[in-house]
C-alpha cells in the first residue's frame, strides 16, 4: 500500500482513537435495535437532496457511496478509488457514478474523466 494511503488511513485512525471515552456505568448497554414505536419512514432517493447521493462503480469490482457536490463533480473517500490488490488508482474510465441509486435504478450516471486526490 503506498504511503499517502497509509498516511490517510493514519489519520483516520488518530481521529477516532481521539474520540472521548465513556465510562461502562454510563453507557447505554440495552439491546440495539429499534426500541418503542418505529416511527422510520423510507425517503425517496429521487428527491432532493437524496438524489445527489449515488453510487461509485468501479470497473475493478466493487462499489462505494459517493455525492454529486457539484454537477461534474462527485465526492468519495480515497479508499474507494485506491486498488490495493493491483497496488493502484483507479483510473477515471474505471469509475462509473449513478445518482439517485436505489435497487438496481439511478437517476443520471457518468463515467469519470479525471481523478483528483487532496494533497
Amino acid at each position: 500500500m503506498r504511503s499517502d494511503v497509509k498516511a490517510a488511513a493514519a489519520i483516520l485512525v488518530a481521529a477516532l482513537s481521539a474520540a472521548p471515552m465513556v465510562p461502562a456505568a454510563a453507557q447505554d448497554l440495552s439491546p440495539f435495535g429499534i426500541q418503542g414505536a418505529d416511527d422510520r419512514r423510507p425517503i425517496d432517493s429521487a428527491e432532493w437532496p437524496w438524489a445527489a447521493i449515488g453510487r461509485l462503480n468501479r470497473a475493478t469490482g466493487g462499489f462505494c457511496t459517493a455525492t454529486l457536490i457539484a454537477p461534474r463533480l462527485v465526492l468519495t473517500a480515497a479508499h474507494c478509488v485506491y486498488v490495493g490488490r493491483l497496488g493502484r488508482w483507479s483510473a477515471p474510465e474505471d469509475l462509473h457514478f449513478t445518482a439517485g441509486y436505489r435497487r438496481g435504478g439511478f437517476l443520471a450516471h457518468a463515467v469519470g474523466r479525471r481523478v483528483v486526490r487532496a494533497p
